[in-house]
């Protein structure tokens, strides 16, 4: 019994791989795939349209997502993208904070060049500028 749950979320898992994948690639890989022995996975069959809508919907429901969230594009002009484009633009130069008003040092801009993540949290509100919190 604990083998069929473990079979079954590591099928979940691979097709939400898998999903994600031909998503981000925008090419059709959305598949079925079989476990062939030790690390041996081979493509069964595509998934056709209608069937990933299906399991994108069963995965979502499983996750307690009501429904797929709206596709955003990027805006540049918030202050998050602002200060990274910053930061990306000051490790380009090698100019420690002269391109923002964050001023970062030296260390900070070598610290996060080191980085193979950085996240950044966006505010609901409009930058205020010079470090401020956004209105409530």
């Amino acid at each position: 019994m604990a083998n069929v749950k473990i079979v079954t979320c590591l099928f979940i898992l691979l097709t939400v791989i898998v999903l994600t994948l031909s998503q981000t690639t925008r090419e059709p890989r959305s598949g079925i795939y079989q476990i062939h022995g030790h690390e041996k996975t081979g493509l069964e069959r595509y998934l056709t349209a209608e069937e990933k809508a299906a399991l994108e919907k069963r995965i979502m429901a499983l996750l307690g997502i009501p429904e797929k969230p709206a596709e955003q594009k990027p805006r540049i002009k918030r202050s998050a993208s602002q200060f990274l484009l910053g930061v990306y633009n000051d490790v380009q130069t090698n100019t420690w904070g002269s391109s923002n008003e964050f001023k970062l040092s030296k260390h900070n801009i070598q610290s996060i060049d080191r980085s193979d993540v950085i996240i950044s949290f966006m505010a609901q509100q409009p930058h205020q500028g010079q470090g401020g919190k956004p209105d409530k």
